[in-house]
């Protein structure tokens, strides 16, 4: 054998004799019901186990006794049983310590070997009655007898009961009710212990040595009362014990990732089908304080301190479904109830490709230290982890009195529906019955093996948008510079540059959380075997960090859009002249003054009406944001698609009701899902306006450039400094300022074609346009609008009046500026500012 595999047996060797195990131990499935009529189940290692000769199974099924006519050699602690007949003509007693002779009126029966009587038995008056022999007289006639061997005086004296030992005269020291010799080496409580622990360690470790099944058990106990403590004796004992009916109550230290890595779990958990379970197996095994074995049973509500509905209780075991129960309790119902604790021992029924066997589950207790003072459970490495096995819920026996105050059993998805072998964390506190109420709560969670694809999906789809938007940026303040004519190193350019470098970043992030998110959903709720999972913690973090990343970068470009809108430069043509003249004087108070001739005045009231059908269109979108989000909300609230994003990938529920469990929702589904309704909703009522309502109703843009026409207006606005727009409303007819009857007579002429055409050139309809302009254009165009400024610079300064209108430079301002605007675009006198147009590609 080579020295490596010798190495390897024996630190193996070492860690079984230290009452420790590596890794869970997978065993054969067995249940009391499960064992043939000769074995009996032996709880300590979940077995069936054959009687030896002369025995036969306890009526419990958990042990052995003597066949009728036989009893037990030693007395009722000696081990293993040995069953020695009784002479001829006798029946063992019904606890198999004593032989009895059959005194009239019975009589010895040689088939069933026992004591038969017409006076007694089924259906008579009669009950058999085994009398000892006494062990103490008092006045009268009763016979003074010496108990027989390994009996004493006991009961009062009225009984000889059995002391332990073979001999009772060399009875040294009792524990527990149990002699023990002198010669016995024996291990002490401590002590500062409790009065249980002191009462019973003692005969616990010396009897689980002799192979007594319920002090082992017992044993077990102590240890887990206190913590799993490694200094403390009774978990001394537990490690340096070794036998079948002591179970490994440590699993090895530093050693807790590579169990939780181990792949031989061979169930299969599947959302819907019967591939394989649709359900977590799991069985628990209890035992009382004493070491009494109360059962194995399925798990359902055994290992909740709270209480819920069975229906909602059975959604915690079900496949994929996150679980989460939280309660207040009562610190005086605990406390009793902890007087009388139960212990469980947790397994995962582990069912699949032809086995069938019980896989431990291992508990991690968050309050466990070790012997160098460390709690190294409450860290993330598994590494430094410490498992163990068994726990409790509530305890007031030893001096800690604590209860269950957070339980997590955590399952990690392998592959093809397979689990890793899942474990048990549980976080302990103190019991105090000061308290009015006091809080626990009890949780499933499931995740996947590769946590961190998630991560790395998006971190990789970010640096990738980055770089995007870098290139985007540059592309988009390049044609800001061309438009605005300005510096790459300006304030507004800079201002440009971040609003264009967020507009993008919002966008692609928002794209890529709803296709992530909405595959997710896809794969997650239409899984037949359950293979995937939702990501949990720094995932979940990352997914709310981006949305709130999309939401920030998105409302800076909203406030810079509006910006936008405060500043831009609007002017409104008004192609309007003259009607004729009108007589007047300088001075109308002097009617002696000459009168003079002078154009008729054109009416301003259709610029302002255009400019507020302009300020009207401010407010206009494609979509109702109001109709769209009521709708939404209709949709996930009323309608009940927000019952998709629960944690569970069976449930395909709209609806709920107080029978069904409501698993937690998800933020990715959540988002998945008002995404969907969202941009659905946003395609409908977009196809909706576009091909019934701006079709056949109304179109707000073409009303208003037709409103323009209509009022011989043109709108000229620059967005930026060399950078506009045009909507040329100049009326083909010459004039506007008319009444009813002519212009209803020049929209017959248009409908007829018998006249020109609205657009800016000869025969085109064409009338909006983007406007690129020249630098000496914007000199001029300030030149003009200088006096305004200068006026809006004063007004700020000493603070506007109320109510005041435009002073009367600004108003030969506006005229000057109509009158420039209506040269330029006619070409007329302004040979130095020509323009061309051509078709925007």
């Amino acid at each position: 054998m080579a020295p490596e595999l010798i190495g390897c047996w024996i630190a193996l060797m070492c860690v079984y004799a230290q009452g420790q195990t590596p890794f869970p131990t997978p065993l054969p499935f067995a249940s009391p019901s499960s064992c043939a009529l000769s074995q009996y189940f032996q709880a300590g290692n979940l077995s069936c186990v054959e009687c030896g000769h002369k025995e036969v199974p306890t009526g419990d099924g958990l042990s052995c006794q003597c066949e009728p006519g036989y009893i037990r050699e030693g007395g009722r602690q000696s081990s293993p049983l040995r069953c020695m007949p009784c002479p001829p003509m006798h029946v063992s007693t019904r606890d198999g310590l004593f032989c009895l002779s059959c005194d009239l009126p019975t009589s010895f029966n040689p088939a069933t070997q026992s004591c038969t009587s017409a006076s007694c038995g089924p259906s008579t008056t009669g009950v058999y009655k085994d009398s000892l022999p006494a062990n103490s007289s008092s006045s009268g006639s009763r016979l003074c007898a010496t108990c027989p061997q390994g009996t004493w005086s006991g009961g009062q004296g009225l009984h000889c009961v059995e002391c332990g030992i073979h001999d009772c005269t060399l009875c040294s020291a009792e524990y527990g009710g149990i002699c023990f010799e002198a010669s016995q080496s024996l291990s002490l409580a401590p002590p500062a212990a409790f009065s249980y622990y002191q009462t019973h360690f003692t005969a616990a470790a010396a009897l689980c040595q002799e192979g007594n099944y319920s002090a082992c058990q017992l044993l077990a106990n102590l240890c887990v009362l206190q913590q799993y403590a490694p200094l403390d004796p009774a978990c001394q004992q537990a490690r340096t014990i070794s036998n079948d009916l002591l179970p490994p109550i440590y699993y090895a230290e530093m050693g807790a990732d590579e169990l939780l890595a181990l792949a031989d779990v061979q169930t299969r958990l599947v959302a819907r089908g019967t591939a394989g379970s649709p359900v977590l197996p799991l069985v628990v095994t209890m035992f009382d304080l004493s070491g009494a074995f109360l059962g194995m049973v399925e798990v359902t509500d055994e290992i909740l301190l709270c209480r819920d509905l069975p229906s909602h209780t059975e959604a915690a075991w079900m496949a994929g479904v996150d679980y989460s129960l939280k309660c207040m309790l009562d610190p005086q119902e605990l406390s009793t109830a902890g007087k009388t604790p139960t212990f469980y021992d947790l397994f995962l029924r582990d069912q699949g490709e032809g086995v069938d066997r019980l896989y431990p589950v291992p508990v991690l207790v968050e309050d466990y230290v070790n012997a160098a003072g460390q709690s190294v459970n409450t860290g993330s490495d598994p590494s430094k982890w410490q498992f163990v096995r068994r726990f409790f819920l509530q305890e007031s026996v030893s001096n800690l009195h604590v209860y269950a105050r957070a339980m997590l059993l955590h399952v990690k998805l392998n592959s093809n529906g397979k689990i890793f072998p899942p474990f048990l964390g549980i976080k302990y506190s103190p019991l105090l019955e000061s308290e009015a109420a006091l809080s626990s709560s009890f949780s499933v969670q499931y995740t996947q093996q590769s946590s961190t694809a998630f991560i790395v999906v998006l971190s990789a789809t970010v640096g990738v948008t980055l770089i995007l938007a870098v290139v985007y940026t540059a592309f988009r303040v390049n044609g800001y510079l061309r438009r605005s004519g300005g510096f790459i190193c300006h304030p507004k350019t800079f201002l440009c540059m971040i609003t264009e470098f967020c507009s993008f970043i919002s966008t692609c992030v928002f794209i890529v959380l709803t296709v992530v998110s909405v595959l997710m959903l896809l794969l997650y709720k239409f899984q037949s075997v359950f293979i995937f999972t939702l990501p949990t913690g720094a995932s979940v973090i990352l997914f709310s960090v981006m949305i709130c990343l999309a939401f920030i970068c998105r409302a800076m470009q909203v406030i810079y859009l509006v910006w936008q809108q405060c500043t831009l430069d609007i002017f409104f043509v008004d192609w309007e002249k003259p009607n004729g003249v009108v007589m007047t004087t300088a001075l109308q108070q002097e009617p002696s003054a000459q009168l003079q001739s002078v154009p008729t005045p054109v009416s301003i009231w259709r610029v302002c009406f255009a400019a507020n059908e302009w300020n009207e269109l401010q407010t206009v979108r494609k979509l109702n944001p109001t109709l769209l989000l009521s709708i939404v909300l209709l949709l996930l609230s009323i309608v009940g698609l927000e019952h998709f994003a629960e944690v569970d990938p069976s449930s395909l529920h709209v609806t709920t009701s107080q029978d069904r469990y409501s698993a937690a929702h998800s933020i990715i589904l959540r988002f998945a899902l008002t995404s969907i309704c969202f941009l659905s909703l946003s395609a409908i009522m977009r196809l909706y306006m576009f091909g019934l309502y701006e079709r056949f109703y109304e179109h707000k843009i073409k009303q208003f450039v037709d409103l323009c026409s209509v009022a011989n207006v043109s709108v000229f606005v620059l967005s930026e400094e060399l950078f506009g727009h045009y909507i040329h409303g100049r009326s083909v007819h010459g004039r506007a300022d008319t009444d009813m009857q002519e212009m209803r007579s020049n929209l017959i002429k248009e409908q007829e074609d018998i006249c020109g055409k609205r657009g800016l050139l000869a025969d085109s309809d064409g009338q909006t346009f983007a406007v690129g302009l020249t630098k000496r254009f914007r000199a001029h165009y300030e030149a003009i609008m200088a006096p305004i400024q200068a006026e809006r610079v004063e007004g700020h300064t000493r603070g506007s009046r109320a109510g005041a209108g435009p002073s009367d430079r600004s108003i030969q301002a506006y005229k000057s500026m109509n009158h420039f605007l209506c040269a330029f675009i006619d070409r007329v006198s302004i040979h130095h500012l020509p323009h061309t147009t051509r078709k925007q590609v």
